[in-house]
């Protein structure tokens, strides 16, 4: 069976929820997500938010509890301008019921400055609060537009939908630091690592000779015995001399690691 495949798959149906439940929009209930089936590889060449939502869409076809209705539907208001994207439409057969599910896998790095903490992206322009409210605000009342519901009537026969979110991810606390605050909605049980610069690695791992460095789409996957194989080891001066973020594992510790170049976050678009 293909290993990257496998991993990715596994880490969209099992990793901990960045986010929670909210009022109104709980988190997706992956309860119902099956194993991946035989046979299923995945398109790698393609940005890391296509990979994650093209395994989970191959979960939920292989469940027999739900039905794939539709995916990444646009909706245009009357002047044909764009509102917005869905994710996913589901039936949920076991309940008879329709889900608009919006998908989003995402990392965070805490940042304190002048006693404020911020928690932006590894791209800074990018931040855990904006990301959320976006989420909640325009994306998941997106099927509760009167164009969304008119469409969803029309091609779908569809008058009743619940919305649901799926955010997972890692947010990981600058290393050293025990006091970092934790953000709004962060699910108690999410991920959490530790990043640091360039300049602080000899300080902190000056015995360490090599590392793994884990490629952008998988992220999310964590660093255990069964997921090694994927990540060869890369020596320390070789990981030193990268010019972006970068997340990688070591041998031996349960958490990853982003090593940020030492002018993150103002010359990477923190605003």
């Amino acid at each position: 069976m293909d290993l990257q495949s496998l991993s990715l798959t596994g880490a969209v149906r099992d990793a901990p929820l960045l986010v929670g439940d909210w009022p109104g929009v709980p988190a997706f209930d992956r309860a119902v997500l099956c194993q991946m089936p035989d046979g299923v590889t995945l398109n790698l060449d393609q940005r890391m938010g296509h990979i994650y939502e093209q395994a989970l869409a191959v979960l939920i076809e292989a469940s027999p509890d739900l039905f794939l209705t539709a995916s990444h539907i646009q909706i245009y208001d009357a002047d044909n301008r764009t509102l917005g994207e869905v994710d996913f439409l589901i039936h949920d057969q076991a309940r008879d019921t329709h889900i608009h599910l919006e998908l989003a896998v995402k990392f965070y790095l805490a940042h304190e400055r002048d006693g404020k903490w911020r928690f932006p992206g590894p791209n800074a322009s990018d931040s855990f609060g904006r990301k959320i409210n976006h989420m909640r605000d325009h994306q998941l009342s997106l099927c509760q537009r009167p164009e969304a519901k008119k469409l969803l009537q029309e091609r779908y026969d569809i008058d009743v939908i619940e919305a649901r979110h799926l955010i997972t991810g890692c947010l990981f606390d600058p290393i050293g630091r025990g006091d970092v605050p934790v953000p709004s909605h962060l699910s108690p049980s999410a991920m959490r690592g530790k990043w640091l610069y360039r300049e602080q690695f000899k300080t902190y791992f000056g015995q360490v000779e090599a590392v793994h460095i884990l490629p952008k789409p998988f992220w999310l996957v964590p660093f255990l015995s069964e997921t090694a194989p994927l990540f060869d080891p890369t020596p320390v001066q070789l990981l030193l001399e990268e010019r972006q973020c970068v997340m990688f594992a070591i041998e031996g510790y349960a958490e990853k690691f982003f090593l940020v170049p030492d002018a993150w976050p103002d010359a990477f678009g923190l605003s």
